[in-house]
């Protein structure tokens, strides 16, 4: 599931930068438009300036061969002469003025040539920019079919999982049934002794999957499956049996873990403070340790518990590499006979 989350991430960061890309591509076209036609104008410009140019030149001529007849006339009278060089004058103003005009449009044309050597290099910029987003565009299709592929397989892989999961539900359902069958059998077994023996109906039988012990020497507690609670006398919650009346009880643990470590569980019994001797402090007694193994692992004993103690199991273990391995725990506790 990581794998298939972090492909599944890289694939949006992936169309992300495919969208970026197609948005860059669209402001390099409409850049590449704008200064087409930018281009166009200039060159119209251009073109207008090099016609006004020609009309400039051709009223030079005009001029030119207006000042030749001037000369020419020269040898006439006084009057004529005077004319002809107030003519000569004007003519020579208007010649000026036309040279200023044409060196006005040389530099226009100068400087609209710049303009138009910038913009072809600005779109030959945009063209290989063009080029370069194409190819990266292609590269992010093919990594995004790659991805593609990848996905199809790690669906593929899931589904198996899938499947098989579904199959180990159906195993651990079956097994579960047989459980719940083989409870009822001993449930029917406890029925018959204690009408064979004439017993009083007390005892317990729980159950819980410890996976958080921490530290040695603790309770095992909080049972969350209770099969039967004959009086109420046990606690699931504290873990502790209070044993109602004095008699016989067969005492029971069932252990099943997937490892082999030195930690065991021992069955305790103990007895009420104001029912010791005056030398005696320790009120704890120590039935039986089972060891924690690998699989299933077992204990059955019949032992004879008087009326107030307490009843419970204590995890024990002597490496603290073993105060966190997993277990499951079934603690049974029922009366069998009855002493007088």
């Amino acid at each position: 599931m990581q794998m298939y989350e972090t492909t599944c991430t890289k694939t949006d960061s992936l169309e992300e930068k495919y969208i970026q890309l197609e948005e860059n591509f669209k402001m390099l076209n409409e850049e590449q438009k704008s200064l087409q036609i930018q281009q166009k104008s200039q060159t119209k410009k251009s073109n207008s300036h090099e016609r006004r140019i020609g009309e400039v030149e051709e009223n030079v001529k005009t001029l030119t061969d207006r000042m030749k007849e001037h000369t020419w006339s020269t040898t006439t009278p006084f009057d004529e002469t005077t004319q002809s060089t107030a003519s000569v004058k004007e003519i020579n103003v208007l010649v000026n003025m036309n040279n200023k005009k044409i060196q006005e449009i040389e530099k226009n044309i100068k400087t609209l040539l710049k303009k138009v050597y910038n913009s072809e290099a600005s779109i030959n910029e945009m063209s290989e920019k063009h080029l370069k987003l194409i190819s990266n565009l292609e590269t992010f299709d093919q990594k995004t079919t790659k991805l593609d592929w990848k996905l199809g397989a790690m669906r593929q892989m899931l589904a198996k999982r899938y499947h098989m999961l579904d199959s180990v539900k159906e195993v651990l359902s079956k097994i579960s049934l047989s459980r719940d069958e083989a409870y009822f059998q001993l449930f029917s077994k406890m029925a018959a002794l204690e009408e064979k023996y004439h017993s009083c109906s007390e005892g317990f039988s729980a159950y819980e999957y410890f996976f958080k012990i921490r530290d040695s020497g603790i309770v095992l507690s909080k049972f969350s499956v209770v099969y039967f609670n004959i009086g109420d006398h046990f606690n699931p919650n504290s873990g502790e049996f209070t044993v109602p009346t004095s008699g016989i009880y067969c005492i029971s643990l069932a252990l099943n873990s997937d490892y082999d470590t030195s930690a065991e569980i021992e069955i305790v019994v103990r007895v009420s403070p104001e029912k010791l001797d005056d030398d005696e402090d320790d009120t704890d007694t120590v039935i039986r340790g089972v060891q924690i193994v690998k699989g299933r692992n077992s204990f059955v004993t019949n032992e004879y518990i008087e009326r107030g103690c307490k009843l419970f199991v204590k995890y024990i273990a002597h490496n603290k590499l073993f105060y966190l391995v997993p277990f499951h725990a079934t603690f049974t506790c029922y009366k069998i006979h009855d002493c007088i």
